[in-house]
């Protein structure tokens, strides 16, 4: 994803990608990656996971190169909604401990109150999981929260902006060291000892606990991954 520098704004854009799109499995940037979700605008109150051959898995069992069509319309995000907690996709956890990796492009209408973009959950508990998230008012940064028990945070060094593209990555390198990552600038590191229980769900635009779900994404979500 390149990073353009325009001299007249000084401002750095980040450029999100354009579909279709051709994944090759074989290439460094893929080495690592066990699940893509392109994602499409919700049908009902259920976000789409258009991916052609990846359509309803998370696994990359595909080698070589491979076309992904985002589907109807080319709709490449999904849209939450801060009054509903209905629209989103949960799917099988890629994923269940650290060394790990989550990210995704996410579009903030506002910087309001916390809302959710990857939440890898055991949803049989209420206190184990890795949750990145958008802080709100209070602190307006990108934030992991993994809790075992109870919760322990790494934050961006810079705050997220509204109204514009942002890519927001999370690393748990071990169970001692985690990270985050907002348009690519390291953040403070959480070196607390955390080994969240049963993790076995992934929830994109919204947190999915024992006791309901939450903190609904109020704006747009593009190309979740985890590594």
């Amino acid at each position: 994803m390149p990073l353009i520098i325009t001299s007249r704004t000084r401002r750095k854009l980040l450029i999100r990608p354009h579909p279709p799109y051709v994944l090759n499995t074989d290439s460094a940037q893929a080495q690592g990656l066990v699940g893509w979700w392109p994602l499409g605008e919700p049908n009902g109150d259920v976000c789409l996971n258009y991916a052609g051959p990846l359509y309803n898995s998370f696994r990359l069992t595909q080698t070589g190169r491979m076309l992904i069509d985002p589907g109807p319309g080319g709709a490449d995000f999904a849209k939450g909604n801060r009054a509903s907690t209905a629209n989103y996709l949960e799917t099988t956890a890629p994923l269940t401990a650290a060394p790990l990796s989550m990210g995704c492009w996410a579009y903030p209408i506002d910087r309001t109150t916390k809302e959710s973009t990857l939440f890898l959950s055991n949803i049989s508990s209420n206190t184990d999981y890795f949750q990145l998230y958008l802080g709100g008012s209070a602190n307006p940064k990108l934030v992991l929260a993994t809790s075992e028990g109870g919760e322990t945070l790494a934050e961006s060094l810079e705050e997220y902006a509204a109204n514009i593209w942002q890519h927001c990555c999370a690393v748990c390198s071990t169970t001692t060291l985690r990270k985050t990552f907002l348009n690519g600038i390291g953040g403070v590191a959480d070196t607390a000892s955390k080994t969240p229980a049963s993790i076995g769900t992934l929830a994109l635009n919204v947190s999915h606990i024992a006791s309901g779900i939450f903190n609904p994404f109020n704006g747009r979500i593009a190309h979740a991954c985890v590594w």
